[in-house]
């Protein structure tokens, strides 16, 4: 919708406008829509650093504003949160008998539009206390709302980068559902901000720092098997592939049982069917994570599933050895070259079986070669993951 293009080229908007169904719009005044609908239809190109220099923009901000925080915002509030979602029976169980995780639907979920007040109230005026996390991003608040355990995400101001990577998260998040994938239960613009779940295990980084015996073989062979499956999901979906485009154990949050929820989708892509059916999207702003970034992305700037592919086999090697891809991805080609992985294995992990931890080294090693069909081999290595998985269940 234009909405969404207005909040992400003049922030003063002050509300996402996207989720403004073409019916209410009528309820704006006739000035405001009048501009607003001048500009929709304007091309693409006009959309960019000139917008701003635009004279007829001024009044046209100034009324959106207006009616938008008033009429609109009264609308959005009275949607419900998302319930926080419960395995369902296709779901691999903990403890419990094996099953595939199927493809799950791709729907259109509503969440809340929280006031500015809300999520000042909920965060004591954004308290020190409560704070949970922070990082290049901005600041995790662990608070209530809606008698609901959520972390509010303060996203820092980062310009029009940082307010179409906020938008973007929005979007692939209220189309997408999924085990595997954080839920977002709302949003308040004004603070950037992101109200996701609580998930009381933190992030996988975090689990491997400061927990690593917690993480047992079993449980780290899960926990990839279950970023696996999310990949695969993203990367099956119609008509557009998506991929994530930043994957690592930071992004990577562990709930109850250390169920996976891969989270922070700013900076994912939709792909487009390019030459010889290969899906991808060319970009000129090449982003990611040191480490976990794949060096043929870095070069070309063309985004397909095997980026997420090699960021995985990276996250695979801080799963199995506890240390950073890039200390110890050396150490990891010796082993192989001697025969055996048990020596780059975590020393906190007892007892993890010698053919698992080398089908995990060597799905790292392979993934990271460059290679465009990664994501081919993705598939075999997941099978061979649900193998294993029914062997611990079983």
């Amino acid at each position: 919708m234009f909405f969404a293009r207005v909040s992400i080229f003049y922030e003063e908007t002050c509300l996402f406008l996207s989720s403004v169904e073409p019916v209410h719009r009528g309820e704006l005044s006739r000035m405001a829509l009048a501009e607003a609908s001048e500009c929709s239809h304007d091309s693409e190109d006009r959309w960019g650093a000139s917008i701003s220099a635009q004279d007829w923009f001024g009044p046209a901000v100034t009324n959106l504003r207006s009616e938008l925080d008033g009429e609109v915002g009264r609308r959005l509030n009275h949607a419900v949160p998302v319930p926080l979602l419960q395995p369902s029976n296709t779901t691999r169980g903990y403890g419990s008998t094996s099953r595939r995780i199927e493809e799950h639907t791709r729907v259109k979920p509503s969440f809340k539009a929280f006031s500015p007040k809300e999520i000042q109230y909920a965060t004591n005026n954004f308290s020190q206390s409560l704070m949970i996390g922070q990082g290049g991003y901005g600041k995790v608040y662990k608070c209530q709302l809606d008698n609901w355990d959520v972390a509010v995400k303060i996203l820092d101001d980062q310009g029009d980068q940082g307010l179409k990577e906020y938008i973007k998260e929005m979007e692939v998040l209220e189309e997408m559902r999924h085990e595997n994938l954080i839920n977002l239960m709302g949003t308040c613009f004004k603070f950037r901000a992101l109200v996701y779940e609580y998930l009381p295990n933190g992030s996988l980084e975090d689990c491997l720092k400061d927990r690593p015996r917690e993480l047992t073989w079993e449980v780290r062979t899960r926990i990839v098997y279950e970023i696996c499956a999310a990949l695969r999901f993203l990367h099956a979906n119609r008509p557009e592939p998506l991929v994530h485009g930043d994957l690592k154990p930071h992004n990577v949050l562990l709930g109850a049982n250390f169920k996976v929820k891969l989270a922070d989708f700013g900076l994912c892509r939709y792909l487009t069917q390019g030459e010889n059916s290969k899906a991808f999207h060319q970009t000129m702003h090449v982003s990611g994570s040191a480490g976990y970034i794949d060096p043929d992305y870095l070069g070309s700037g063309k985004v397909t599933p095997g980026v997420d592919v090699y960021s995985l086999g990276k996250t695979v090697v801080r799963i199995l050895t506890g240390q950073y891809p890039p200390d110890i991805f050396r150490e990891v080609h010796v082993a192989k070259k001697r025969g055996s992985f048990m020596s780059i294995v975590d020393p906190t992990v007892r007892d993890w079986p010698e053919d698992v931890v080398d089908i995990l080294a060597r799905f790292a090693l392979r993934s990271t070669k460059p290679d465009r069909d990664r994501s081919e081999f993705m598939g075999c290595f997941y099978s061979e993951l649900e193998m294993i998985l029914d062997a611990i269940d079983n």
